[in-house]
């Protein structure tokens, strides 16, 4: 392997992408724009950059992962860590109020990403802003704001040729228990802990706190488990406290709504400090995350106090595509490479106009040494070639030759 100099590297986690990469993921960028139009969003692509407070507000999770640093005139910057900040931030300075539902590209850097070996991607997703018609709090409601992006999410992996789950969580139950036991005060630090906690670390936890027998049994239970499939028309089998039993009525709307199959996962808290109801995690078949969102109301509460309600999904560009089998529109251009052997530079172009007029792609390569060979090594999608000579100045004598078929012809001669 090759060690370069400095500046011909990429730091750690950096990538550059080839034209395939790019070709499929505008499709499903495109596809993502589409979707978004059906369900009624308006297509924002937010900055990469903004000020450290803007990530900061309303939440402490940023800490190692991001880039921050000063700028010449003193103030602190941040490359943006995610969408939802970004999102809050265009709402409330845009002088918006009302209900919004947008569809937004960001881009996103980070120090650690843990699970990926890349540290810079692109969210995708959808949010809903001020949404406040429907009760979607209480045990019974079905939090339609979080099925339909949740609907949105699977068109556009469907469209990308990504089959996958949806795991769902909900913290707002975990949340009622524990105030049960404890002040609101104590409720940041103890969710930390717990998140970071390992299984038997987690049952220990509930024992101290939980004084309730059965729904401290319940919890150890529950927290031992990766995820468990939630079956259509089954009333509590899995015995979970009563908080929970909204997970059945929504995985059930899920289910119906999106033609996917969901799973409680009881165990995972990665993002309790942020979403504060249900949280939805998208995952491949064979376990690979995609992407997440939820509700993320108290949040948007503490980042301004104008924003009642904030519902928002996500996921990565590149695991789409990685994970993806989109189909490229086939290229049905016709390329022709035409070699200069010393003409006159004024032909050239007037060649190069006419065939672009003709609707050829045009590549222009100078004297070669041995021209058979450098014909034998042109790329595969080009389909004719032209030979200019020194003393070629008539445009109606320069020749093209069909690569397939071995004719040639003149280039005035030449339509399709």
């Amino acid at each position: 392997m090759r060690i370069f100099e400095e500046y011909l590297r990429l730091p750690h986690g950096m990538v550059d992408r080839d034209s395939i990469w790019e070709k499929r993921t505008r499709e499903i960028l495109s596809q993502h724009a589409n979707i978004g139009v059906k369900m009624g969003f308006d297509l924002k692509r937010y900055a990469p950059l903004g000020f450290s407070s803007t990530f900061k507000k309303g939440t402490e999770t940023t800490k190692d992962r991001v880039y921050e640093f000063v700028s010449k005139s003193g103030n602190f910057l941040m490359i943006s860590p995610d969408s939802t900040a970004s999102v809050m931030r265009e709402y409330i300075s845009s002088g918006e109020r009302e209900v919004k539902r947008i569809a937004f590209v960001t881009p996103v850097v980070r120090q650690r990403n843990k699970n990926r070996n890349y540290r810079h991607y692109t969210q995708v997703g959808y949010a809903i802003i001020n949404e406040t018609s429907i009760d979607t709090r209480t045990e019974t409601g079905m939090n339609l704001p979080l099925i339909q992006l949740a609907k949105g999410m699977k068109e556009l992996y469907d469209a990308a040729g990504v089959k996958m789950i949806i795991r769902l969580n909900n913290y707002e139950a975990l949340r009622r228990i524990f105030l049960l036991y404890v002040s609101e005060s104590e409720l940041a630090a103890l969710f930390y802990k717990l998140q970071f906690a390992s299984v038997d670390e987690r049952s220990r936890l509930f024992k101290n706190i939980i004084t309730d027998k059965q729904r401290c049994e319940q919890l150890v239970n529950m927290f031992q488990q990766d995820s468990i499939k939630i079956e259509p028309n089954v009333d509590n089998i899995l015995n979970f406290p009563e908080e929970y039993l909204g997970i059945y009525k929504v995985a059930r709307a899920l289910k119906y709504y999106t033609d996917v199959d969901v799973y409680f996962e009881p165990a995972n808290l990665q993002s309790i400090a942020t979403v504060d109801n249900y949280h939805m995690r998208f995952v491949t078949l064979d376990g690979v995350h995609l992407g997440d969102g939820g509700e993320y109301t108290n949040y948007a509460r503490r980042f301004h106090p104008e924003i009642n309600s904030l519902y928002s999904v996500a996921t990565a560009l590149e695991e789409v595509e990685r994970n993806g089998s989109i189909e490229l529109p086939l290229d049905t251009m016709k390329k022709v490479t035409i070699f200069n052997m010393n003409a006159n530079p004024m032909f050239v172009l007037q060649v190069m106009k006419e065939f672009e007029g003709l609707g050829f792609a045009v590549v222009v390569k100078g004297v070669v040494n041995k021209l058979g060979k450098a014909i034998k090594k042109l790329e595969e999608d080009c389909t004719h070639i032209s030979i200019l000579r020194q003393n070629d100045a008539n445009i109606e004598d320069v020749e093209v030759e069909d690569l397939k078929s071995g004719e040639s012809v003149s280039l005035m001669s030449l339509h399709f």
